[in-house]
């Protein structure tokens, strides 16, 4: 296959010989390569339908491979791993993590848990002064665990509460709390 971009878009995508890949043509290799064509077809039509979240920004491949990498964990609640401190990581996630949100705002405040699991609810502790939800939430059996400055000037800490096994996530700009919710355990991890 031969893909051409522009702009950091498809621009063509091409079914050529094996001999453009430096291969011998082999007899049942053009099933073979009708196969692959249409897998990876479908896969770059499933890449560019999900442009949406991207906001039709002008990303060339590394960034958007960033950006999606980005938005498919915070989306599927994976730890923020932005090895190569990328803006566009940084932005993916966000979009998946408030993307994950709208698609479960039909849930209750437990998120993840169920059953008879003890629970602490955090869900009041936004939209508040920081040092008050901090206050608050070492009233309520939390511990700071970690913390640290995000690429888009906020700040995230992970709180936990060893009792009900939970990790919180608090994140703010300036003084003011923007998002306190559940976090995968994995991330209070020291």
């Amino acid at each position: 296959m031969r893909v051409r971009t522009r702009d950091g878009r498809y621009e063509q995508i091409k079914a050529v010989g094996n001999s453009d890949c430096d291969q011998r043509d082999h007899s049942g290799s053009k099933v073979a390569a009708v196969a692959i064509g249409a897998a990876a077809l479908l896969g770059l039509a499933a890449l560019a339908s999900k442009s949406h979240h991207r906001e039709d920004r002008d990303l060339d491949e590394r960034q958007t491979a960033q950006f999606e990498r980005g938005y498919r964990d915070g989306l599927h609640n994976q730890p923020f791993h932005n090895y190569e401190d990328s803006k566009e990581y940084s932005d993916g996630y966000t979009k998946g993590v408030d993307q994950r949100r709208q698609e479960t705002s039909y849930r209750s405040d437990y998120g993840s848990r169920g059953g008879n699991r003890a629970y602490v609810n955090v869900s009041d502790l936004s939209n508040r002064e920081t040092t008050y939800t901090w206050g608050q939430l070492e009233r309520r059996g939390f511990s700071l665990a970690n913390e640290r400055k995000l690429n888009n000037g906020d700040n995230q800490w992970l709180y936990w509460n060893d009792s009900t096994r939970q990790c919180v996530e608090v994140v703010s700009r300036d003084t003011w709390v923007s998002y306190v919710g559940e976090a995968s355990a994995t991330a209070c991890r020291k």
